[in-house]
């Protein structure tokens, strides 16, 4: 029993020692929370600085407004000459060389056409004879006949031999025809004023109907085809500072929509790539940098300056072009807007003050 009382007392002893520790490290947290708000409410207030933005009026203007594209110089007048005969390659002008509407850029050798056409003129001119001496013959016979001095049986054999020359005659004239054209296709001409871009026979060769012979590149007449997404409205394309009209052709290409430009810029390549700029609005409306426009969540925003604030203002834009967006807000004409990088524009809508530059 004394040794169980003897145990309590120490216990009992032990936890007083506990609760004063826990007391007084209570009280050493309370004083320092007091020193500390003391000390803080000692400091200075933080200043807020003011943002340093610059501004644009915005105004209603005629606005053209472009996009880089791409194009490429085609010409319809290019021509692919190849030969229509069997023949030898006597002379072929070399690639490089400008020619005019006309002018020789082969000659095949033609002996044989000529000595066939030579042949089909002997057969013809003999059966042309025999015809014109058959007839004579068959107007006697008709006369004989009158007075029954023939057969009838000899008159139908004279005008079925006069039906067979005929015949033969009409063959040998067509024939005829066909030699003269083989003969005039020994001479290849250039069809249009351009330039020889590819030669693909030499002297000597021996070429068939078919085979190609020079490549002719137009030297004017040449046009753009030109490609752009199909819910893009072109107004028109401009290249080497000037404008011109772009054709829809209502097609597409890998779901481009294609337009046709004709130009009249010389020094221009069938193939070619040219850099133009295609007019993608043209009319009256506001138009604003890139700069000074908040893209949120898919909303647009601008900062209309009021004093030393702004008031961030939701926009439908029109347009965007490689200097700027054509915005459908017209009640913003004669507003001040602020114009900054993203960072700054987003700060912007926290309310903080704005200071112009001045300029």
């Amino acid at each position: 029993m004394i040794t169980l009382f003897k145990k309590l007392t120490v216990i009992s002893k032990a936890l007083k020692i506990g609760i004063g520790i826990t007391l007084l490290i209570f009280a050493a947290a309370i004083i320092v929370l007091v020193r500390a708000g003391k000390l803080e409410a000692e400091m200075p207030a933080a200043r807020n600085y003011a943002v340093t933005v610059s501004t644009i009026k915005a105004e209603l203007q005629d606005v053209n407004l472009t996009l880089p594209y791409l194009a490429q110089t085609q010409n319809d007048l290019d021509v692919n000459l190849a030969s229509k005969i069997t023949a030898r390659v006597e002379y072929v002008k070399n690639s490089g060389a400008f020619v005019k509407k006309g002018e020789i850029i082969a000659r095949l050798d033609a002996t044989s056409i000529e000595a066939n056409r030579k042949g089909v003129e002997s057969q013809l001119a003999a059966a042309k004879t025999e015809l014109k001496n058959l007839l004579a013959i068959h107007k006697r016979t008709l006369q004989l006949l009158v007075v029954k001095g023939v057969s009838i049986e000899q008159s139908e054999t004279e005008e079925s031999k006069i039906a067979e020359l005929d015949s033969r005659i009409e063959s040998l004239s067509q024939g005829l025809n066909d030699v003269s054209n083989n003969l005039s296709y020994a001479i290849i001409r250039s069809p249009v004023v351009g330039q020889i871009s590819r030669t693909t026979v030499n002297s000597g060769d021996m070429i068939m109907p078919g085979q190609p012979v020079a490549t002719i590149s137009a030297g004017s007449d040449f046009y753009l085809m030109l490609y752009v997404p199909v819910n893009i409205k072109v107004y028109g394309v401009i290249v080497k500072d000037k404008n011109y009209k772009a054709i829809p052709l209502h097609t597409t290409l890998n779901g481009l929509a294609a337009y046709k430009v004709k130009v009249d810029a010389l020094g221009m390549t069938t193939g070619e790539r040219v850099e133009v700029d295609v007019e993608v609005y043209n009319g009256n409306a506001i138009k604003l940098p890139v700069d000074a426009i908040l893209n949120r969540d898919g909303i647009s925003y601008v900062f209309v300056k009021e004093n030393d604030k702004t008031v961030a203002t939701k926009i439908n834009i029109i347009q965007t072009g490689e200097d700027g967006v054509v915005i459908q807000n017209n009640e913003l004409a004669g507003k001040e807007l602020v114009v900054a990088k993203q960072d700054i524009l987003l700060t912007l809508l926290s309310g903080v003050k704005i200071k112009t530059e001045e300029k």
